[in-house]
């Protein structure tokens, strides 16, 4: 799992009830570790995304590709810069 800065304290609890369920064998964070750590999320989710291997069934991931079909992104907020990073990511 992972998060950028502001999204520590949400990590942090759900990790904490990932490790306490008999279903989670292992955990891994790849960060932000500290709400100091201004790495940018894209940078995150890749790190994260590198992990995960076919983890998730073909109809669940079907599901959630057109769930995310749906979605618009607001241009005006905060998050433009770092969807310019998943641009360059791209790239």
């Amino acid at each position: 799992m992972g998060c950028d800065d502001a999204g520590v304290a949400y990590k942090d609890a759900i990790k904490r009830d990932f490790e306490a369920d008999s279903r989670v064998t292992h955990v891994i964070d790849v960060g932000a570790k500290e709400p100091s750590d201004k790495t940018a999320y894209p940078l995150r989710a890749a790190a994260a995304a590198r992990i995960v291997e076919r983890v998730v069934g073909l109809e669940l991931a079907r599901r959630l590709a057109r769930e995310w079909l749906g979605y618009e992104f607001d241009t005006t907020t905060a998050s433009a810069k770092k969807v310019d990073e998943i641009i360059s990511l791209e790239a």
